[in-house]
């Protein structure tokens, strides 16, 4: 996949771990996510980055803080195909400020829910 950013640059997350987590996710879902998030305003907090998708049309979302530009979680986003819709595939987090998997994935729905209109719950 190839690094090339649409919108902001950010900082890679400085202590991450992964895990995979398969959750399906709405065709708008996916085209919202893509879109990403620039901040337009001070109290904006977050910026979302994607990655150029891939010949699949995969790719990987970035969400940082907003004043710092550190990357706190990223997903991994498969766009789908042969009858399968498109889904997170991956959820990568910051240890430092997140110590569950379950508090990631919480933050991961609310900045695809509240900042990229998404319509995605915990699976």
């Amino acid at each position: 996949m190839t690094t090339t950013f649409t919108g902001p640059q950010v900082k890679p997350i400085a202590h991450p771990t992964s895990t995979e987590w398969n959750l399906a996710i709405k065709d708008a879902d996916y085209y919202n996510i893509l879109k990403g998030f620039t901040p337009q305003q001070m109290e904006d907090r977050w910026v979302c980055v994607t990655d150029e998708p891939d010949a699949h049309g995969n790719t990987v979302l970035h969400a940082a803080r907003s004043w710092t530009s550190e990357e706190q979680v990223s997903l991994t986003i498969e766009s789908g195909r042969e009858g399968v819709g498109p889904k997170i595939g991956t959820l990568t987090w910051e240890t430092n400020e997140y110590d569950t998997e379950d508090e990631a994935k919480e933050l991961a729905v609310n900045i695809c829910k509240h900042i990229l209109g998404c319509e995605l719950e915990i699976a």
